[in-house]
């Protein structure tokens, strides 16, 4: 399904419409869910679980967030974050081609 959430956005310019465009294919996704007959805490959005999935998602993304600063500060793994593509970049910049661009990237 993301394959064809990405074939929707390739005529663009790459990266430009992949935020929209995956929501848009996120709702979707939920709304066929939900006309299918799923409940909303068949998809763990219910109010016993969507608590507890946020806590988990927090919790990991801090995880990984602690991952990325060790390998960073070790000496022999720093060189790996060194990329001349980021230089001019703002922090906002960074974070988006981060997230968007790599997510984009494995999703293709």
């Amino acid at each position: 399904m993301t394959r064809s959430f990405h074939e929707i956005e390739s005529p663009f310019e790459p990266g430009r419409f992949n935020v929209p465009v995956c929501l848009a294919g996120a709702a979707a996704l939920v709304m066929i869910a939900r006309w299918d007959g799923l409940t909303w805490a068949d998809l763990g959005l219910g109010r016993a679980s969507v608590g507890r999935g946020l806590r988990w998602g927090l919790i990991l993304t801090a995880v990984v967030l602690v991952g990325y600063f060790l390998a960073f500060a070790a000496p022999p793994t720093r060189g790996m974050f060194l990329d001349e593509r980021a230089s001019g970049l703002s922090v906002g910049e960074l974070l988006f081609r981060g997230r968007c661009h790599v997510v984009e990237g494995v999703s293709a």
